[in-house]
């Protein structure tokens, strides 16, 4: 599903969502679709990007919380941010009156390592 991201004086952004489901709550995945492996393309090592953050919405009775990680490089300002907030908010029903706090962290990545199958003998060596 395709989501696009408005902000005045600003050029609007898309993105891909993509949402995963229980009776609990969802998970909501923002990506770019193009990065993601093609079927034919997947062998001894792909490299399957994050994306550009997930939120978790979670039924707590009549409530709901909210929580997640967004990467700074696509969520850049608090318009798109909370544009996202207010998307994954409607996504669960009977929520219509129901108080969903959220802590969002907006994350920015200096540093990484990977972990792939073929490093996994590696790993578990140097542990």
């Amino acid at each position: 599903m395709n989501f696009k991201f408005e902000h005045n004086d600003y050029k609007s952004k898309e993105c891909e969502i993509e949402i995963y489901s229980n009776e609990e709550g969802i998970v909501v995945k923002f990506f770019n679709k193009e990065t993601e492996p093609k079927e034919d393309k997947i062998i001894d090592y792909v490299y399957v990007d994050t994306g550009y953050g997930y939120l978790s919405l979670k039924r707590k009775g009549e409530d709901a919380i909210l929580s997640g990680l967004l990467k700074k490089d696509f969520f850049s300002n608090s318009s798109i941010i909370h544009q996202a907030i207010d998307l994954v908010s409607k996504l669960l029903p009977n929520l219509e009156d129901a108080y969903i706090p959220y802590n969002i962290e907006r994350i920015q990545i200096y540093d990484s390592d990977n972990w792939t199958g073929e490093t996994s003998e590696e790993i578990k060596e140097n542990e």
